[in-house]
């Protein structure tokens, strides 16, 4: 699910939704199944995150937003915490190389593939 969203926000910088309901759907499950730990305070409250970003953030885009509804009830909150740092750092160091090295800034950042990274980091330590 991470790669082939990661590929579309990449290329495209959008999120399909024929791509990531049936994914998500899939993979909640498959965590049900696997009788993996579900977070209704988590749940709810980054549901209302992604509603008020939606609304206010324009910085963010509604595809990050929707992943952090769609993943992070499954997450604890130090994976939550290690997924947004490792995230962060790769983005900030992926612009940085578009800025000083190939002196091409971007206005826009497809974060997804970060989010990716920083989720199989944290679901692999």
């Amino acid at each position: 699910m991470a790669f082939v969203l990661s590929l579309a926000d990449w290329l495209y910088q959008l999120i399909d939704p024929f791509l990531l309901y049936p994914f998500t759907i899939a993979l909640w499950l498959v965590q049900v199944w696997n009788q993996a730990p579900f977070s209704w305070l988590r749940f709810f409250l980054f549901l209302g995150l992604y509603l008020y970003g939606e609304r206010y953030w324009h910085f963010i885009g509604n595809g990050d937003l929707i992943l952090f509804f769609l993943w992070f009830p499954w997450l604890n909150w130090q994976q939550i915490h290690l997924l947004l740092f490792i995230a962060s750092g790769v983005g900030i160091g992926y612009y940085c190389f578009l800025r000083y090295i190939k002196k091409r800034p971007s206005d826009r950042l497809p974060f997804v593939p970060f989010l990716s990274i920083g989720l199989t980091a944290c679901l692999l330590l």
